[in-house]
């Protein structure tokens, strides 16, 4: 019998690569092994354990789904997929909605939204904890194909889209939009951002930032060979042929092909998971303090920042605030947040060299009490990043 996509996925595993490791190509061929209790994350001090963030909580409203999808089914896949999360060291649970929320712990809203979808078979938006599924989308896909279960499709969406909700990018990060003629020779840069090589060698300030996952440039789906490979060949900048790998998930090929993160994706997410969604959805909430927005300072707008000397970011006081956080976007409307970071109350700004040289970034500034988390949000400002050092330095 044929797996199907969650099958496939079995197995978030163990992380015990070494940096030499990491930067050897042999890692990208290297599969997802099964994960068990045994075989949790490990830490930068050697020592597995799952992450200490509370679950997160899926819930799930069925309303406006297209009929040929029962409650119970799309009920099953969130939960078959929050059980292999959980058991390799990302807890989350999965609930039905029942028209209010009595807390704020880590909640996710999954919802049948063609609006918030935008067209697409699903969209994360992450400033408000929401995971949208297009209705559209799957009619149009019933319509042309009534034969596919649309079930696989589904379920490579939710994990596509909770890829997102837990700190991972596309694969194509930087190539979302827009157009090129991919017979041609791959750029060095495209639209200010580092075009990936083939040979890996700037894996780590190019792409999605990741060694272990091929470089790909493809922006629209497409269906993969039974290779898991795309249909055409792509050339990187310096000449070099290579194929997309569509077995993993945070790319655009077409299902049935998806079927793996990476093990620097789950490492991430993993390390996402412990280190935002532990502290951003604590206590009860208490009387609202205080909805001034936030006045953002530094980096000036559409200004150049230095990497070798860190991206300062600052802003005025908001009184009453509990806490901080700096979002990161390569995009203008910050669909796709691809760093966080949270900051004090008592501080001001904010120093961070871990962004990606060559780059347009744009940001914004939440400023949390303990009555709300998503009303106070500064004005969306932008800076471009360059590196004044070598790439012996990198």
């Amino acid at each position: 019998m044929k797996q199907t996509i969650i099958e496939r996925l079995i197995g978030l595993l163990i992380i015990t690569l070494s940096s030499a490791v990491l930067a050897n190509a042999g890692t990208r061929n290297q599969e997802i092994a099964q994960c068990t209790e045994a075989e949790l994350v490990t830490w930068g001090d050697g020592q597995d354990r799952p992450t200490s963030a509370s679950s997160l909580i899926f819930f799930y409203k069925h309303s406006g789904a297209p009929p040929w999808f029962q409650e119970h089914q799309v009920m099953n896949l969130l939960a078959r997929a929050s059980a292999e999360w959980t058991k390799c060291g990302i807890p989350a649970q999965v609930t039905l909605w029942q028209g209010k929320v009595e807390n704020t712990k880590g909640i996710i809203v999954v919802q049948w939204d063609t609006s918030g979808s935008g067209g697409h078979f699903g969209l994360a938006n992450l400033s408000q904890n929401q995971l949208s599924l297009g209705v559209q989308a799957f009619n149009l896909l019933n319509q042309r194909n009534p034969a596919h279960n649309a079930l696989e499709t589904l379920q490579m969406v939710l994990a596509h889209e909770m890829g997102h909700f837990l700190g991972l990018p596309h694969t194509f990060q930087g190539w979302e939009g827009k157009a090129f003629d991919y017979t041609l020779k791959a750029p060095e840069n495209w639209e200010n951002v580092k075009v990936e090589r083939a040979d890996g060698s700037n894996c780590r300030v190019a792409g999605d930032g990741f060694c272990d996952t091929a470089p790909d440039y493809l922006n629209l789906r497409w269906s993969c060979s039974d290779s898991s490979k795309s249909p055409i060949p792509l050339v990187d900048p310096m000449g070099k042929s290579f194929f997309s790998d569509g077995s993993l998930i945070m790319g655009y090929a077409l299902d049935p092909c998806p079927s793996r993160f990476s093990k620097e994706q789950i490492m991430t997410m993993r390390a996402y998971a412990d280190e935002f969604y532990q502290t951003l959805f604590k206590g009860d909430l208490p009387v609202k303090i205080n909805q001034n927005i936030p006045i953002v300072n530094a980096p000036i707008e559409n200004s150049q920042v230095n990497l070798s000397n860190g991206v300062i970011f600052s802003w005025e006081k908001v009184p009453g605030t509990y806490k901080y956080i700096i979002e990161v976007s390569p995009m203008p409307n910050m669909a796709l947040v691809t760093s966080r970071y949270e900051i004090s109350p008592d501080s001001l700004s904010y120093m961070t060299k871990q962004l990606i040289n060559g780059r347009k970034y744009f940001w914004r500034l939440r400023s949390l009490n303990l009555y709300s988390f998503c009303s106070t949000v500064s004005r969306i400002s932008s800076f471009s990043t360059v590196l004044a050092t070598s790439n012996a330095d990198l």
